[in-house]
């Protein structure tokens, strides 16, 4: 079972602005409420789906729980080069908690499929 998340309608163009706002403040965290009065109040989960966008596109965005808001990252600044290797160990441990969930929902699901199968062959 394939399931996706629906793409933001007009992405590219949205895309296009929250970057070149992210370029235009490059020395700084944008935050996500800042980035939703620039966007007339996109709700923040448009927000992150932007940036996701503009991250599948091999743009490197700077965001973890050590600072607030999202920066793109300068590949000249050690200061960005740590965030960036602190950003990758955040997202290791997100994705072994994730992996970890989806066993857990893919057990569940077995186990409802099986109580189905013997209901029915009763």
């Amino acid at each position: 079972m394939e399931c996706k998340k629906p793409e933001v309608d007009k992405m590219r163009y949205k895309a296009v602005q929250v970057y070149k706002y992210l370029e235009l403040h490059k020395d700084r965290y944008v935050t996500k409420q800042e980035l939703s009065i620039f966007m007339d109040g996109m709700n923040e989960r448009t927000i992150r789906d932007i940036i996701n966008w503009i991250r599948n596109k091999k743009v490197m965005i700077i965001s973890t729980s050590a600072k607030k808001g999202y920066k793109l990252a300068d590949p000249k600044n050690a200061d960005d080069i740590e965030e960036v290797k602190h950003m990758w160990a955040e997202v290791d441990h997100r994705q072994l908690e994730l992996e970890s969930m989806k066993k857990c929902c893919s057990k569940f699901l077995k186990d409802v499929e099986s109580k189905q199968e013997e209901q029915a062959n009763g």
